[in-house]
C-alpha cells in the first residue's frame, strides 16, 4: 500500500482528483448560499433608505413651506416643486421612490407624506402643527402602489403598520 501511494508520488502527475473539485464546489455551493440571502437583504434595505431619504427631504421641503406661509394650506404641487425640486409632488398615489404624495387638512395644520420604496412598503409621515397637539408621526406599511396615498390622520390601525413617532428612537 506504502509502495502504491510512493510511486503515484513520484509520477508527478499534475492536477486535482475528482474529489477535490467536488470539495471545492460544495465550499462555493456553501458560501453563496450565505452570501445570496444576505446580499438580497441589504439590496432591500438599500431601496428602503432611499425612499425614507426621499421623503424626509419632502418633509423638510414640506416644513420650509409652512414656516414661508405660517400654514400648510395653499400648498399645491407647483408650490412644493418651488421648495423641494428634486422630488416629484403628487395629490395622488406615490409610485416610485422619487415621488412624494401629499394631502393637507382643511385647518393647514397638517400635512401628511407617503413615499412607496422599490421593494414595496409605503413609508409615511403626518406632521401635525397644532399647538399642544402637534407632533410628527412616522410609520411603514407594506402596500401596493395604489394605496400608497398620503393621509393627514396620524391613526393608522396597528396591525397594518408599524409606527414611530418623533420622541422615539426608531422611525422605521
Amino acid at each position: 500500500m506504502i509502495d502504491a501511494i510512493r510511486r503515484r508520488l513520484a509520477k508527478d502527475e499534475e492536477g486535482f482528483t475528482l474529489i477535490e473539485l467536488m470539495v471545492v464546489v460544495l465550499i462555493i455551493g456553501i458560501l453563496v448560499a450565505i452570501a445570496v440571502p444576505t446580499f438580497l437583504k441589504a439590496q432591500d434595505n438599500a431601496k428602503s433608505k432611499a425612499a425614507t431619504s426621499n421623503l424626509r427631504s419632502g418633509l423638510s421641503g414640506s416644513k420650509t413651506f409652512f414656516t414661508e406661509n405660517q400654514s400648510y394650506a395653499g400648498a399645491t404641487v407647483l408650490l412644493l416643486k418651488g421648495v423641494e425640486p428634486s422630488l416629484d409632488w403628487t395629490t395622488g398615489a406615490s409610485t416610485t421612490p422619487e415621488q412624494i404624495s401629499f394631502a393637507v387638512d382643511t385647518s393647514g395644520n397638517i400635512m401628511g407624506l407617503a413615499n412607496r420604496s422599490k421593494a414595496g412598503y409605503c413609508y409615511f409621515i403626518v406632521d401635525n402643527t397644532t399647538s399642544g397637539s402637534g407632533g410628527t408621526t412616522y410609520a411603514k406599511s407594506k402596500a401596493t402602489a395604489a394605496t400608497c396615498t398620503a393621509t393627514t390622520s396620524a391613526t393608522f390601525v396597528a396591525a397594518d403598520y408599524d409606527f414611530g413617532s418623533s420622541t422615539s428612537t426608531a422611525k422605521w
